[in-house]
């Protein structure tokens, strides 16, 4: 605490001193904005420089531009944007008085030749030059290039810049870094983690047509958070433009994989400024359904001989096929969002409050048809999700002129909740298999057991396995081996974010200036995780006693163990089985996901023992944590060609968890303990963040830039909180509270060559050192 008092008392002298610093009277300012003179349209980070001086500026998200503290008399006042017609004008600066000198652009032409430009690479021009002003490494995508393509999401639209890869299907990686140690903002709002087990966030139902644009920056400078080892990436939404305008899309998607044509995205925006252009609102509304899915055959290899000492050993032994599954996966999902933008604008002062809220409701089968060619054996499962996810984001931002400095501060809340439906089939034990096989009866045997001897699968490929004859009968008396079992993930995650900055601008000489920032930020993160799973042997008919009635209307006979006939989704090859694998195998065996699921919400209340309490347990918590950081920052510019940004940030982390200490006396039906003991964990920590960045503009075509910079990553919620669970066989599983988190040390060095020929081309590299990376691990 004591280091951030020592910030706070920094912060409150440069306050004190502004007025000293300022009195000098022989400067004025210039400022305006910078449009396209074909279109209209403003552009985003325009280079305008006073000639001779390192006094510039690049333009805002609205083109304007403000140039502070210019020498009174005659200066040549330059504005370059790739793509465009460098412009160079003689303007008069009056000491003390403000300079308004707006600027049309044309694009430039090969002399000649007649050039039509798109809307795609007019916006991909502007993102190129916003790369270029930027202040540090970034990738940025214009709302154009986003467009351009059918991107259903964000994260998507995200996966084709350089150096971004996804995980798990809409999470973000970059570097290589996975997407936990990541931070993802929504103009400038930190998002929550959607994931229950990580610090993740899911980027799969933020709509693409939403955004006017992303950017991904590589190395963090002192103001933003530190917790992005690999990048932040901030999805922009747009500000209302003068006048009225509407835009509305509507696409039709077509799966030729599952052949499914319920594909669509809809999208539609209104804006306009009013009161003489101060108060501006973007609204924006977006839907989107799909229906999709993968098809999987997934082998199993086992060394042959591996229970045997005189066996080679991995690598070097023989390897058979012992085990084939197909599976049919069915993904449908159904997006809903919107988003209203509000800004007010008054000469000294602009107010931003942000709202937006995503809804996403997924509905997830895995038909699962398994061969265990081993043991001649073959069995029939289907694993369902249904479940919901929300994101919310209010913010309120301010920008005040304080004279020649700036303060801009804000407060904002994000939102991210999941809720389950239903969930059943997660449990291995959950499939159906013939009761009646018999090793020495033929008959009764799936498919050959000429499998079972080792030497037929050592050569035997999963192409092989598509021509194996299967036995139609199996699944006609297949009934349900064991268990069922229902669960359900809930969790909650708000976060409460309070910012402050104060920027005062230097100029020590015409080839000396720049601006000293400094500031604070506090975020409080509240998390919530709760499982419930109910269990039952449902091989035991007496388990079907509350949904016996609704067995008996299906034609299914509730004092029998479940019988796969009854359930078995006879039309599924007629239907999207039939393109399972690009037709190369018949996908028959699927359940009527419907009926399973009105069985399992009927007949799980009456299950015995029913609820399972070891699981339930175990996996629950609550607490909180924050985040309190303040730093400083110097950002100058040494003549035309040489720029230096460096400073520090601290952030002290504090934490404060409830879990729970499970202690088992019966696995299987989920009896034991929930122990008052050893189930809180409370935690302190602080850490310094020193950073330098370096920009040198050798040409009007090349630059260089070097970084090194430092992060951090703190371990997953349920590695830190004191989360116990002991069971009689000799298992368990604990968090640890001491835990150090990920550090890591970045290094990065990049040249951009750019023209309004070539456009941008760049070639980097970078280096990371990581320490103290935290894992599972596994002691007998």
């Amino acid at each position: 605490m004591m280091k951030i008092k020592i910030l706070a008392l920094l912060f409150a002298s440069l306050l004190i001193h502004t007025s000293t610093l300022f009195a000098q009277d022989d400067y004025g300012r210039v400022e305006g904005t910078v449009i396209d003179g074909v279109t209209g349209e403003s552009l985003i980070g325009v280079n305008v420089m006073i000639q001779g001086t390192s006094l510039g500026q690049a333009t805002d998200i609205d083109g304007e531009y403000v140039i502070r503290r210019v020498p009174a008399g005659n200066q040549i006042l330059v504005v370059s944007y790739v793509g465009y017609e460098k412009i160079e004008q003689e303007v008069e600066i009056v000491a003390g008085d403000t300079l308004e000198f707006n600027v049309e652009m044309v694009p430039s032409t090969v002399e000649g030749q007649e050039v039509t430009v798109t809307t795609q690479a007019e916006g991909q021009r502007q993102a190129i030059n916003q790369q270029l002003s930027s202040r540090t490494i970034k990738n940025v995508v214009s709302a154009e290039k986003i467009r351009e393509l059918p991107d259903a999401d964000a994260a998507t639209a995200l996966s084709r810049l350089p150096g971004i890869s996804l995980q798990d299907g809409d999470k973000v990686v970059i570097r290589g870094v996975q997407a936990k140690q990541n931070v993802i903002m929504v103009n400038g709002v930190r998002l929550p983690s959607t994931d229950a087990n990580n610090r993740s966030t899911s980027l799969g139902f933020i709509s693409s047509n939403m955004l006017s644009g992303i950017d991904v920056t590589k190395a963090s400078t002192p103001e933003m958070d530190a917790s992005a080892i690999g990048g932040t990436v901030n999805l922009r939404l747009k500000e209302a433009d003068e006048g009225f305008h509407s835009d509305f899309m509507l696409q039709g998607g077509y799966n030729t994989q599952d052949h499914t044509a319920a594909n669509y995205q809809l999208w539609g925006s209104a804006s306009n400024r009013f009161f003489d252009n101060k108060l501006g609102a973007f609204f924006q509304v977006n839907a989107s359904k799909v229906n999709g899915g993968g098809d999987v055959g997934s082998a199993t290899f086992n060394r042959v001989g591996r229970f045997q000492t005189t066996n080679k050993v991995y690598g070097e032994a023989v390897y058979s096929l012992d085990e084939f599954t197909y599976s049919d996966q069915v993904s449908i999902t159904d997006e809903y969002g919107g988003s209203l933008i509000l800004d007010f604008k008054l000469p000294t002062t602009k107010f931003v409050l942000q709202n937006t809220i995503a809804f996403r409701e997924n509905d997830y089968a895995s038909h699962q048809d398994r061969l265990l060619l081993q043991n001649t054996v073959r069995r029939y499962r289907t694993t369902r999700d249904i479940n919901s996810n929300v994101l919310l984001i209010n913010a309120l931002q301010v920008e005040q002129e304080l004279g020649e400095t700036t303060l801009d501060f804000g407060l904002s809340r994000s939102v991210s909740e999941r809720r389950t439906d239903l969930s059943w089939g997660g449990n291995a034990d959950f499939n159906f298999k013939n009761p009646n096989f018999n090793q020495s009866n033929p008959s009764t045997h799936p498919f050959s057991a000429s499998y079972q001897n080792v030497e037929n699968r050592y050569f035997l490929t999963p192409y092989d396995v598509f021509d194996i004859e299967l036995n139609s009968d199996d699944p006609e008396v297949a009934a349900i081996s064991e268990l069922g079992e229902t669960t359900d993930t809930d969790f909650d995650e708000k976060v409460y974010t309070g910012f402050l900055n104060y920027t005062i601008p230097v100029t020590f000489s015409d080839n000396i200036s720049g601006e000293f920032k400094t500031g604070g930020q506090i975020a409080h993160t509240y998390r919530w995780n709760d499982r419930t799973r109910y269990y039952a042997r449902l091989s035991e008919p007496t388990n079907n006693d509350g949904a016996a009635e609704y067995m008996e209307s299906i034609g299914a006979d509730p004092n029998v163990r479940l019988q796969y006939i009854d359930w078995w989704d006879r039309d599924y090859l007629d239907n999207r089985g039939q393109y399972f694998l690009g037709g190369s195998y018949d996908m028959r065996t699927a359940i009527d996901v419907e009926k399973m699921d009105q069985y399992f919400r009927l007949s799980r209340e009456g299950w015995s023992p029913g609820l399972h309490n070891i699981d339930s347990w175990r996996d629950d918590y609550e607490g909180t944590e924050t985040v309190t950081a303040g730093y400083f920052q110097a950002d100058f510019n040494f003549g035309e060609k040489l720029s230096v940004l460096t400073g520090a940030r601290y952030e002290h982390y504090n934490m404060d968890f409830d879990a729970n200490f499970v202690y088992v006396t019966h696995w299987v039906d989920g009896l034991g303990k929930n122990l008052d003991t050893l189930n809180s964990a409370q935690r302190d920590r602080g850490h310094w963040f020193p950073n330098l960045q370096v920009q040198y503009k050798a040409t009007d075509w090349f630059d260089m830039r070097f970084a090194y910079t430092e992060s951090i990553s703190r371990p997953d919620y349920n590695q830190l909180i004191r989360r116990t669970y002991l069971d009689g066989r000799s298992y368990g599983e604990a968090g640890n509270p001491n835990l150090k988190p990920t550090t890591s040390q970045n290094l990065d060095l990049y040249f951009s060559f750019h023209s309004n020929k070539v456009g941008l081309f760049t070639v980097g590299a970078f280096g990371k050192k990581m320490e103290d990376v935290s894992y599972g691990i596994n002691r007998s």
